[in-house]
């Protein structure tokens, strides 16, 4: 189970950036984020999506550049997620 705490350090700042058929592109603060979730929470990330999507997304990252402001791009508009974080936030915290 995630923590409250962990949810805020980890989760609360990945962006959802991109969205296509087959992946999502996760925008992370920076490269230690990126090796921490995956080393860490890529399982937990891929069942969650999976569940939020209703279908297996590969799950790939992105480094935020300095001072940029992430924005989706979506070749899939019919399927994209709304609002990704709050699904993650409910969905993280009830998991072993």
């Amino acid at each position: 189970m995630l923590t409250g705490d962990t949810y805020k350090l980890w989760f609360a700042p990945v962006c959802a950036c991109a969205l296509d058929s087959n992946s999502i592109i996760l925008e992370v603060s920076n490269d230690f984020c990126e090796v921490w979730l995956k080393d860490n929470y890529l399982s937990l990330l891929q069942d969650v999506i999976s569940i939020a999507a209703g279908r297996s997304l590969q799950v790939k990252f992105k480094v935020a550049a300095a001072g940029a402001v992430a924005t989706i791009s979506n070749k899939d508009t019919a399927r994209r997620p709304s609002r990704p974080n709050r699904f993650l936030s409910a969905s993280a915290a009830t998991t072993n």
